[in-house]
């Protein structure tokens, strides 16, 4: 009877760790988390040696299942509003100076093959700057002023970075 409560128990368990729930994910990899859950691991293992086992491969998954790169990122009450339009400004000023050319007696913006690229391009190819969508030419020093509306949130860019499966069905 015991073996049976054992494995619905670790049923349970598995089938809410499926969809691995991100606050205790986030539980999971804070000192207290660490903690209590090695503190559970002991009581678990003197119940049952298999029990133990699992928990231990469920401490783990949780501790394991991160997105690499995403820690780092501010909340946007931390983000000085003038600093991030002036850091905006130095990448478009900077991208001016390396996709800026001329193009039929005009200044276009081009990728690294000479195509001329369209705003949404440029978009999909800089997340990260904040291009004026009223400005017809980016190239153009008049458009030094980005959107304001436009902002890159966290899912979009955790989004860019996920690995594509490269296996077609």
């Amino acid at each position: 009877m015991k073996q049976y409560t054992d494995l619905i128990i670790m049923f349970v368990v598995l089938c809410i760790l499926v969809s691995t729930p991100s606050p205790l994910v986030a539980f999971t990899n804070t000192f207290l988390g660490k903690t209590i859950f090695v503190l559970a691991i002991i009581v678990i293992s003197t119940y049952s040696t298999l029990s133990g086992l699992f928990a231990v491969l469920v401490f783990i998954y949780l501790s394991e299942s991160t997105i690499e790169g995403m820690s780092t990122i501010q909340s946007t009450a931390d983000i000085d509003p003038e600093k991030v339009q002036a850091d905006n400004l130095q990448s478009i000023i900077s991208l001016r100076k390396k996709h800026c050319k001329v193009v039929k007696g005009e200044k276009l913006f081009v990728d690294s093959s000479g195509a001329t690229m369209s705003l949404k391009d440029m978009r999909n190819k800089y997340p990260h700057v904040q291009f004026d969508s009223n400005c017809p030419n980016q190239c153009d020093t008049a458009c030094d002023t980005p959107d304001s509306d436009l902002e890159v949130d966290q899912l979009t860019t955790e989004e860019s970075i996920r690995p594509i499966n490269s296996i077609a069905p």
